[in-house]
C-alpha cells in the first residue's frame, strides 16, 4: 500500500503530524476504516506520543474489528498479549487529566467491560483478564464493579486469609486503597487473631486518610491480647497511634518530617524494611505492517 509507506516514511523522518493526518484520512475513508492493520498503526503512534487514551482507542478498535472476523482455533498467547495490553492502555488512559473531556471515565468504562466480555469468550478460564480489567476500572473510580472482577477468579478457590491477605497487598503496592482495604477487611474476617492482617488493613487505611477508621484499628491493636510473636506489631501500633493523635493537635506547619510530600505518613507492610522508607521502527519506536494475526 503506497499510502501506508508514505505514512511510514513521515513518520520515520519525523514529520509526525503529517504522517498522522495521512492515517486519520485513511481511517476515515469506507475503504480502509475497518482495517484492523491501521488502526493498530494508530494506536501505536499515539502511544509514542504520549496519549495513552488515545492509543487505547485505536486498539480497541483494531481488537474489536479482529474478533468479528477471529479465526475458529485463535492462538491464545498472541490474544492475552493483544488484550493485555488494551486493558494496560486502559489503565494508563484512566490516569491521563481529561481536560475538559468530562465523559472519559464513563467511555473507557464501557470499553475497559467490551473488551474484557470479549476476552472471557474466547478465553474464559483466563484470571488474567479479570485482574486486568479490575486494575483498571478502579483507576477509573468504579470501585464496586472492579471488585466484581478482581474476587471472580477467587469465587470457586477456598478463600482462605492467604489469598485476600495477597491481594491486599498487591493493591496496596499499587496504591487502589479502596480494592485494599476490601481484600484485608476479608482477611481479618477470616483470621481474626492475625494482628498482622489488621496492621496492614490500618496502613491502607492511613494512607487512604480514612484516619479516624485507621485509628480504630490502631486501639484495636494497642489494647488486644496478642499472641507473642505479634508484640511488635502492637508496640508499632502504639506508637502509631500516638502520633496520629499528636497530629491531630498539631497545625499542618508542623508535620512530621516522616510524612510524604502529601501529608500522609509512610507506614510499612509486613516484611518491608522499617528503616527506609513485530520489528520497531528506530525513529519513532513505532511498528509497521504488524497485522496481529491470532491464527
Amino acid at each position: 500500500m503506497e499510502t501506508l509507506a508514505a505514512v511510514s516514511y513521515l513518520w520515520r523522518t519525523q514529520q509526525r503530524s503529517r504522517a498522522e493526518a495521512m492515517l486519520d484520512a485513511l481511517l476515515a475513508n469506507d475503504r480502509y476504516e475497518k482495517s484492523p492493520l491501521l488502526w493498530r498503526l494508530a494506536g501505536r503512534m499515539a502511544e509514542a506520543q504520549g496519549r495513552p487514551a488515545r492509543a487505547a482507542e485505536c486498539l480497541d478498535r483494531a481488537l474489536a474489528l479482529q474478533f468479528e472476523h477471529r479465526p475458529k482455533e485463535v492462538d491464545l498467547g498472541v490474544f492475552r498479549t493483544d488484550y493485555g495490553e488494551l486493558l494496560g492502555l486502559f489503565c494508563k488512559a484512566a490516569e491521563e487529566t481529561p481536560g475538559s473531556d468530562a465523559a472519559l471515565p464513563d467511555r473507557l468504562i464501557s470499553r475497559i467491560v467490551s473488551s474484557a466480555d470479549r476476552w472471557r469468550s474466547v478465553d474464559p478460564q483466563s484470571g488474567e483478564v479479570c485482574r486486568l480489567a479490575g486494575a483498571a476500572l478502579a483507576r477509573c473510580g468504579a470501585i464496586d464493579l472492579a471488585w466484581d472482577y478482581v474476587t471472580s477468579p477467587l469465587a470457586t478457590d477456598e478463600q482462605t486469609s492467604l489469598n485476600w491477605s495477597a491481594l491486599g497487598a498487591t493493591y496496596h503496592r499499587q496504591g487502589q486503597y479502596e480494592l485494599a482495604d476490601r481484600a484485608y477487611e476479608l482477611a481479618c474476617a477470616d483470621d481474626p487473631a492475625n494482628a498482622e492482617l489488621l496492621w496492614n488493613r490500618a496502613r491502607v487505611l492511613i494512607e487512604a486518610n480514612r484516619r479516624n477508621e485507621a485509628r480504630g484499628l490502631l486501639e484495636t491493636l494497642a489494647a488486644g491480647s496478642w499472641k507473642p510473636e505479634y508484640g511488635w506489631i502492637q508496640t508499632l501500633a502504639k506508637k502509631a497511634l500516638a502520633s496520629e493523635r499528636q497530629r491531630t493537635t498539631d497545625s499542618p506547619a508542623r508535620a512530621s518530617p516522616a510524612t510524604q510530600g502529601d501529608g500522609r505518613r509512610r507506614f510499612f507492610l509486613v516484611g518491608e524494611s522499617l528503616t527506609g522508607s513485530g520489528e520497531s521502527d528506530q525513529a519513532g519506536g513505532v511498528r509497521f505492517g504488524n497485522k496481529g494475526s491470532w491464527g
